[in-house]
């Protein structure tokens, strides 16, 4: 950027500097992608099958989970949706970060242990729940099988990071 345009703009970024914090976020937000943040469990039984769940409001099934409440800690909200959705409480693991550019979407993913509890449906987010190898998944969208092969090169040891899927 040239002098000439830092020189205009300079009083144009102090007077936003000077905007209520509420209508910054705003402003800036209307040019800054915004992600949907939220968490999910990679529940593995004894036998290392995966807890997975079928949502009766889009098809196909995916990992427990939801989104985070504004300020909720990842953590927190695994656990909160394991208890509120299939009444069950976990032990997490360390969480892996999962981004979907395409669907502006970052999701924590926690390995997980179930430690109390046996998985019951009951919240009318759920038609059902399963438990599946993770070599035959039953079918899902494209995020599930993605984060499927994230979360087993995880469980694997193989830790990437943070993973991008391919779209």
């Amino acid at each position: 950027m040239n002098e000439r345009w830092a020189s205009l703009l300079r009083p144009l970024y102090r007077l936003v500097g000077r905007l209520p914090e509420r209508v910054r976020v705003v402003l800036t937000g209307v040019r800054t992608p915004i992600y949907r943040l939220g968490s999910s469990c990679v529940i593995v039984d004894d036998e290392g099958r995966w807890l997975l769940v079928r949502h009766s409001y889009r098809p196909g099934w995916s990992l427990p989970g939801g989104g985070l409440s504004r300020g909720e800690d990842p953590a927190e909200t695994a656990r909160r949706e394991m208890r509120e959705e299939l009444q069950i409480e976990v032990e997490l693991g360390d969480p892996f970060p999962v981004v979907d550019g395409h669907y502006q979407r970052l999701t924590f993913l926690f390995p997980a242990r179930i430690t109390s509890g046996e998985p019951t449906v009951v919240t009318p987010e759920l038609e059902e729940f399963g438990w599946y190898h993770p070599a035959s998944l039953p079918e899902g969208d494209r995020w599930l099988r993605q984060v499927a092969e994230s979360a087993r090169r995880h469980l694997a040891g193989d830790h990437p990071g943070m993973v991008i899927p391919e779209h």
